[in-house]
């Protein structure tokens, strides 16, 4: 198996081939965010969460308190989490519940709320600075903020509520996004007090960021859930903005750190690989997939398949932002059969996973 080589590792942007707002990388105003998560963590680390979802049963085992971090150096064309990219709070606008009052507009400090007869009231995304006026003049609630400054010791009194269901389901906590390694600090000190309490512990992840931090991550975890799009470097860069290299290093390396966490505590590393129409749903895609595990991991054996879905097309709107893939159908787990046998031929333990 070839050495990993842990210099290589970075968090770098890339730009895409692809013309979507944002896909080329992070704005200005994340680059600090990016740039300050990866400060020393300090007791308390704050972090922007963008929803808390309790009661869950995915992403994990039993039932489940699932965080999502704001933040996201990827831009995939399938996103189905939009308000999860940007590192910064954002501005909802639901129109549907707009009653046109103008209240917003009056609001706004920096003039960046206008009224256009096509698309109803529009908020600049130059001039915006995400301040919270204009949700704060809404009297209908058509505008509400995406994203909130929590605290670690805050998250962890909410996940903590439901112990007792963790408890009798084996559930536990399950950290995504946006990407867990855009917030890592604020992620590994929330999955620790976690772990302190006897939790169990999960991340999704695309693997792309640094490994001293990942690697710090992976200690407090019991499960991580890891997404490989696609293998060819070339590809992967123009439907996500990046190239893989740093996610496929660090995904050796996390195989290679199951056999060091021993047997006592330990730890689940998972496959995930998101299936999408005209990107990577064909047996060719599968196979090379298929052929990277068993090559090159040799303790990772779990794949799960995710089928394409179109639920999120609302947030995009909501956002001000185009969905490239609009219109199209989700993917029924039918579909997906016979990628899943081009896998399980290969010998790994497959499974489609439901939306």
């Amino acid at each position: 198996m070839p050495r990993v080589n842990h210099q290589k590792r970075s968090a770098i942007m890339g730009k895409s081939d692809v013309q979507i707002e944002d896909c080329s990388g992070l704005t200005a105003r994340e680059k600090p965010l990016f740039s300050g998560s990866r400060r020393a963590m300090a007791p308390g680390a704050e972090g922007v969460v963008f929803n808390i979802q309790r009661f869950s049963l995915h992403d994990g085992a039993g039932i489940r308190t699932l965080v999502f971090l704001k933040g996201c150096p990827l831009r995939c064309l399938w996103c189905a989490n939009p308000e999860g990219q940007s590192g910064a709070t954002e501005i909802r606008y639901d129109k549907n519940g707009c009653i046109g009052c103008g209240a917003c507009i009056d609001s706004c400090p920096e003039g960046a709320v206008s009224q256009e007869p096509a698309t109803g009231f529009t908020i600049s995304k130059a001039s915006c600075r995400a301040c919270g006026a204009c949700v704060r003049a809404c009297p209908s609630g058509a505008k509400s903020e995406w994203g909130e400054t929590r605290d670690a010791d805050e998250i962890v009194d909410i996940v903590k509520r439901d112990s007792l269901f963790y408890r009798h389901s084996g559930g536990g906590v399950t950290i995504g996004g946006g990407e867990v390694l855009f917030q890592p600090a604020f992620a590994c000190e929330v999955l620790r007090k976690c772990r302190e309490l006897g939790l169990n512990t999960a991340i999704e992840t695309s693997g792309y960021g640094d490994w001293p931090w990942l690697e710090r991550i992976a200690e407090y975890c019991d499960t991580i859930f890891y997404d490989l799009k696609i293998v060819d470097r070339h590809e992967h860069r123009r439907i996500t903005g990046v190239d893989n290299e740093t996610i496929l290093d660090n995904l050796r390396a996390l195989d290679e750190m199951l056999v060091s966490r021993g047997t006592d505590r330990p730890l689940h590393l998972i496959v995930r690989v998101p299936v999408i129409p005209e990107v990577n749903a064909d047996t060719e895609n599968m196979a090379a997939i298929g052929t990277f595990i068993r090559s090159e991991l040799h303790n990772t054996s779990t794949v799960e398949l995710m089928p394409f879905h179109n639920l999120c097309e609302q947030k995009y709107e909501q956002l001000g932002r185009p969905y490239l893939l609009k219109g199209r159908a989700g993917l029924m787990p039918e579909k997906v059969e016979p990628l899943k046998k081009t896998l399980t031929d290969m010998g790994l333990n497959c499974t489609i996973m439901s939306w």
